[in-house]
């Protein structure tokens, strides 16, 4: 159950239109459209990335916390993200579908999942949102009629 809560997570890096902006050559670019675009994409990236931490906050501070405390196993999430020695058995709940029952009928395991459906939905539409910003900066880059430096259009 462990693996499946595992919270997403992107880091498309951004090192060098960092450089770009933090060394003032932003004004270099004579498309302003793209410029702007450009300055944008921080915003677009702190959007995603603060849903991104709010859903692992959510996982990590209180469902797996909740599950636990439940006797839920979670060894399954050390044994696949932590060292390949892992020594505590595995187990499943294939064989307890008491706790299984129990869990599912719970209000607040139901309040968690609800919580953590929502912020889930938003992230999704965040993912969009910085899909599309990359295609608006992908079409205005195709159509940029900068002149070259070695090769790389300002």
């Amino acid at each position: 159950m462990g693996i499946a809560l595992l919270p997403a997570t992107l880091d498309l890096g951004n090192g060098v239109l960092e450089s770009v902006i933090s060394s003032g050559h932003l004004d270099l670019i004579s498309d302003q459209e793209l410029r702007l675009k450009l300055v944008r994409w921080e915003g677009v990236l702190g959007e995603l990335s603060d849903d991104e931490i709010i859903i692992r906050n959510l996982i990590l501070d209180r469902i797996l916390p909740y599950l636990t405390g439940k006797g839920l196993p979670m060894g399954g999430t050390m044994a696949i993200t932590g060292s390949g020695n892992w020594t505590i058995p595995k187990r499943t709940l294939a064989g307890e579908p008491q706790k299984l029952n129990s869990l599912f009928s719970d209000p607040e395991f139901a309040a968690l999942l609800e919580e953590l459906l929502g912020f889930t939905m938003h992230s999704g539409w965040e993912y969009q949102n910085t899909l599309g910003a990359i295609e608006e900066i992908l079409d205005n880059l195709e159509n940029y009629e900068g002149h070259r430096v070695g090769s790389t259009y300002l």
